[in-house]
């Protein structure tokens, strides 16, 4: 686990972007250092490897289903077996045990003002988050879901857990959207076309230890996924948290447990709080569906995601590698599971997006003590 090193403030957390252009300027051949990860361990048994996703053991209720389009967020109940959510949980242990460069100037930049540790690209960079992504029951929720026949990895996926809550500051968020920075959307419909458009992105919010509500606490804004009347409350800004107005807002929020699964679109507005919590370990998996396509104009701090897509386009490649395909029965491409491996112009463009998402997350803010030391 992570411990508080004092004596630290915000800009010189967003320090460890500039480091990373610094180490991209390098060249080609050290940018994948940038994502290498010592263990490749698995954290399954024997014999799961060629398998497609572990199908649910009871089809999806279609009132889920509804509630999940109409909601923008649902909670399953027992989603996971214990064997299952055990395997998720040595997957992020794992992960912070053998972090990647990555992942330590991802805390240290952004994740440690929200007194967490973070890992990310699990799928890419460790061969337990690529088995959780590909063979975990959580495919097949994404596909009934999102009633597609393709998914995707959609990152962000990241392994978390708080090391320090400080009263007022550290522990939450502002309410905001999660396509706010990763660089997804849903295709528009044709021309002529009716209805809403599909839900392009599922999240997994996914608790792997017992948390009370006076703990962890996550709360959506109820349809906000279909609107964007909520825009003005919608914010990537820390500081507006408190200066927002909460009581008309139409929240939904479950206490969950381990086994249970908290599955939410990628556009819905939410907001996670982490009040005296030494740990909450927990994991956030996301799956994009048949209409996802790749959105230039969004920004991706610290996480090279834009290797070799098109604006508009349907995802593809090793940034959003492949897990399910119903049509054909192929369940992945192997060479879209091999390493990331981003330009310098990728990891510098990632490291531009983090220095402004860091400047206008965190204006007006000031904290102390915020930065990780990693063993």
């Amino acid at each position: 686990m992570a411990k508080r090193a004092p004596g630290c403030c915000t800009l010189l957390g967003l320090a460890a972007a500039i480091a990373a252009a610094a180490i991209g300027l390098l060249g080609q051949r050290y940018t994948p250092l940038l994502l290498a990860r010592e263990s490749n361990r698995s954290c399954l048994p024997e014999g799961w490897e060629g398998r497609g996703p572990e199908p649910l053991a009871a089809p999806l209720e279609p009132a889920l289903r509804r509630e999940f389009d109409r909601d923008g967020a649902v909670i399953i109940r027992g989603a996971l077996s214990e064997e299952w959510t055990a395997r998720l949980r040595d997957t992020v242990l794992d992960s912070f045990e053998h972090p990647t460069t990555w992942d330590k100037m991802y805390t240290t930049g952004l994740a440690s003002f929200f007194c967490a540790q973070k890992t990310v690209l699990l799928p890419s960079t460790s061969r337990c988050g690529q088995h959780m992504a590909r063979f975990s029951p959580l495919a097949s929720y994404a596909a009934a879901l999102l009633g597609s026949e393709t998914l995707r990895v959609a990152e962000p996926s990241e392994g978390m857990a708080s090391f320090r809550a400080t009263k007022g500051n550290c522990g939450h968020t502002a309410y905001h959207r999660d396509d706010s920075y990763f660089p997804i959307r849903a295709a528009q419909p044709a021309a002529g076309g009716t209805g809403e458009p599909p839900i392009a992105v599922v999240r997994f919010w996914i608790p792997l230890e017992e948390m009370t509500p006076e703990n962890h606490r996550m709360e959506f804004v109820n349809g906000s996924h279909r609107t964007r009347e909520t825009d003005n409350l919608s914010s990537t800004q820390f500081a507006t948290h408190a200066a927002q107005d909460h009581s008309k807002l139409r929240l939904i929020s479950w206490h969950a447990k381990p086994g249970d699964v908290i599955a939410f679109a990628g556009e819905t507005v939410h907001n996670a709080a982490t009040l005296s919590c030494t740990s909450c370990l927990r994991l956030i998996l996301g799956f994009a569906g048949d209409s996802a396509v790749f959105d230039s104009t969004v920004p991706s701090p610290l996480m090279p995601l834009g290797l070799g897509q098109e604006h508009g386009a349907p995802l593809h490649g090793r940034a959003f590698p492949l897990v399910y395909d119903s049509r054909s029965g192929v369940h992945h491409h192997p060479e879209e599971w091999l390493p990331l491996t981003p330009s310098v112009m990728d990891v510098a463009s990632a490291a531009k997006d983090t220095v402004m998402q860091g400047f206008k997350g965190f204006e007006g803010t000031w904290f102390t003590g915020c930065t990780v030391r990693y063993p």
